[in-house]
C-alpha cells in the first residue's frame, strides 16, 4: 500500500513553516504535543502551534536519540533527527538497510535538530525499511526499525493528520 497525497504547497511555503517550528522562541512557547497512540516501539503525537493543529509525528527515541517521521497539515513528510553545532546546510546522508545513501539538504538545522523534507520516493523505502542510517556532519545516527511495520506507522501519522485537520 502506498500512501500519496497532493503537493499543493510552495516547498518555499513549507520550509519557512519548519523553520518557525525548529527556530523561533515565540513559537515553541506555544506548542503542544498530545500522544495518540502507539505503533510498535513509535509514539504517535498529534502536534500544534499557536492552538492550531501543524502536524502528527511517529516519534521514536529521546534527546540525543530521537527520530521523528512526520506528515504536515499542508500534506508534507518530513523526518528529523538529532541536529550538530554547524550543521547548516550540510547534506543529510540517509540509508536505509546498508544500501547505498541518498542526500537531502536540511530546510531547518541547529545543534538540536535538523529537518528534512521527504519525497514520495524516501517515504516509499521508508516503509520497506527495518534499519536507518542517517549521517550529518561527521555524527552518525541509527535506529532499528524491524520491531513494527513501517508502512503501518506513516498509515498511522497520515490518519492522524487526517483526523486533525477535518
Amino acid at each position: 500500500m502506498r500512501i500519496r497525497v497532493s503537493m499543493g504547497k510552495a516547498a518555499s511555503a513549507f520550509c519557512a513553516a519548519v523553520s518557525v517550528v525548529f527556530f523561533a522562541s515565540t513559537a515553541s512557547a506555544q506548542w503542544h504535543e498530545q500522544q495518540g497512540g502507539k505503533v510498535g516501539t513509535f509514539t504517535i503525537l498529534k502536534i500544534s502551534q499557536g492552538g492550531k493543529f501543524h502536524r502528527c509525528a511517529a516519534s521514536k527515541g529521546s534527546g540525543a536519540s530521537m527520530l521523528r517521521i512526520a506528515f504536515t497539515a499542508d500534506r508534507e513528510h518530513f523526518m528529523s533527527v538529532p541536529g550538530v553545532d554547524g550543521s547548516g546546510k550540510t547534506p543529510l546522508r540517509i540509508r536505509f538497510d546498508g544500501k547505498p545513501p541518498i542526500q537531502i539538504v536540511p530546510n531547518a538545522a541547529d545543534k538540536n535538530r535538523a529537518s528534512v523534507p521527504l519525497d514520495y520516493a524516501t517515504v516509499d523505502r521508508f516503509m520497506a525499511a527495518k534499519r536507518l542510517e542517517v549521517s550529518l556532519a561527521g555524527n552518525t545516527y541509527t535506529w532499528d526499525l524491524s520491531g513494527q511495520s513501517m508502512e503501518a506507522v506513516l498509515q498511522a501519522v497520515a490518519n492522524c493528520t487526517s483526523n486533525a485537520s477535518s
